[in-house]
């Protein structure tokens, strides 16, 4: 096969490949890679049959793969605006290198029905990798994602600033997806502008963080409840979420931050609060007034 021209090359690899065996996949791959990574005209049809690929070969090809994409990220792009079916293998590119610049592969497929969940999840350990939270902080099974991803190359303040960018842009599309895990990137990126002026602009994003705020059993969304507690914005959600307490965590991280309430705006809201106890055994409740606004 390798007399053949190289146009020749690849469309016998292109068709061998989704059909042939693990074995013969493992053979014909190096020779796939080479033409991608040559300058060849026929080197970027190439590349998107590698991504294509990427469930059939082996792990040594897949790392190649991998490193192809991650040093020419714009070349994927490329790829996938040619060739929509890229978009799956994709997903398992970015899930395999965590690249914080490629984050924009999961934004895009949001509004999917069918990969959507898939890349809300890939989102939230991106997530985790940009702001070294730790799984747990999300507060919350329903997504999935119970431990941070593997991060196999050093990360950059570009990277994190281009995952934020990404971050912003799909709050701004909320309603075309409305994937509740945006919103717990926007929690754990509040303080950074370009997502605080998202959320705290009237729009589908803003109306969604004031229910999550409200009713996620997450000690991030509880952190920012007292930190929000002063705002306008967001203080009457954050009072709304402060008066239910499900543990001993969700306590802890009030505690933690109590010198906030020295703010006035933020002491003034809490008065407003009445606070329900529960005993230990569950069998009676008290309330204990706090006082009035």
């Amino acid at each position: 096969m390798r007399r053949l021209p190289l146009e020749e090359r690849h469309a016998a690899l292109a068709a061998a490949l989704p059909v042939c065996s693990p074995e013969e996949a493992e053979a014909f791959a190096p020779d796939l890679i080479e033409i991608a990574s040559s300058d060849h005209e026929i080197a970027d049809d190439a590349f998107a049959t590698c991504v294509r690929a990427w469930a059939r070969v082996d792990d040594l090809s897949r790392s190649a793969i991998s490193g192809m994409v991650r040093a020419g990220r714009d070349r994927i792009r490329e790829a996938l605006t040619r060739s929509p079916d890229l978009r799956e293998p994709a997903l398992s590119i970015l899930e395999s290198t965590s690249d914080l610049r490629l984050a924009w592969i999961a934004g895009d497929v949001l509004g999917d029905e069918h990969l959507g969940p898939r890349a809300e999840r890939l989102l939230l350990g991106l997530t985790l990798v940009a702001s070294d939270l730790d799984p747990e902080v999300l507060g919350t099974t329903s997504f999935e994602v119970e431990t941070k991803p593997r991060v196999r190359h050093e990360i950059e303040d570009e990277d994190i600033v281009a995952f934020i960018a990404e971050g912003r842009r799909t709050l701004e599309r909320y309603s075309t997806h409305k994937r509740r895990g945006v919103l717990l990137l926007a929690l754990a990126f509040a303080d950074h502008p370009e997502i605080r002026k998202v959320i705290e602009s009237e729009g589908a994003a803003h109306t969604a963080m004031n229910g999550l705020l409200r009713w996620l059993r997450s000690p991030l969304a509880r952190t920012r409840a007292i930190e929000w507690l002063g705002s306008d914005t967001f203080g009457a959600a954050s009072l709304d979420r402060l008066s239910r307490a499900e543990s001993a965590e969700d306590h802890e991280c009030v505690l933690r931050r109590s010198h906030l309430l020295l703010r006035p705006s933020r002491a003034a809201r809490l008065s407003m609060l009445s606070i329900r106890a529960r005993t230990i055994e569950g069998s009676s409740e008290v309330y204990i007034p706090t006082g009035t606004a």
